[in-house]
C-alpha cells in the first residue's frame, strides 16, 4: 500500500458528518504487509470545546485502505468530532507499518 487512507466520520444511518479530512503533510512511502501485519494512520482534530467547532457524535469511522474502494466500519467511541464551523479540519497522517505510534 502507498500512501494515504481514506476515511469519514458517520451517523447511524450511514450518512457522512462533515467534510472529508484532509491529508496532513507527510512523506508517503510504500508499506507491504505479510498475512497478520498491521498499518496505521493517525487522525487528529483540535478540540471542539475550544476551537469552537460544530460538532457531533460519529456512530462509526469508516476507513478505505489506500487503493481499495470498499471501506471497513469502525464503531467510534471517542465522543463528539468537529463537523463545521472554526477549526473543522480533521486530518489524516501518511500510512505507516505497526500498530501506531
Amino acid at each position: 500500500m502507498y500512501g494515504y487512507p481514506g476515511a469519514a466520520f458517520v451517523d447511524a444511518a450511514g450518512e457522512q458528518l462533515g467534510r472529508d479530512p484532509r491529508r496532513a503533510p507527510g512523506d508517503p512511502a510504500t508499506v507491504t504487509l505479510a498475512p497478520g501485519d498491521s498499518a496505521w494512520a493517525g487522525l487528529r482534530y483540535a478540540s471542539p470545546g475550544v476551537s469552537g467547532a460544530d460538532t457531533a457524535v460519529p456512530a462509526a469511522l469508516l476507513v478505505t485502505p489506500p487503493d481499495e474502494r470498499e471501506p471497513l466500519k469502525v464503531p467510534w467511541k471517542a465522543g463528539a468530532v468537529p463537523v463545521s464551523g472554526n477549526a473543522s479540519s480533521v486530518f489524516l497522517t501518511v500510512l505507516e507499518p505497526g500498530t501506531g505510534p
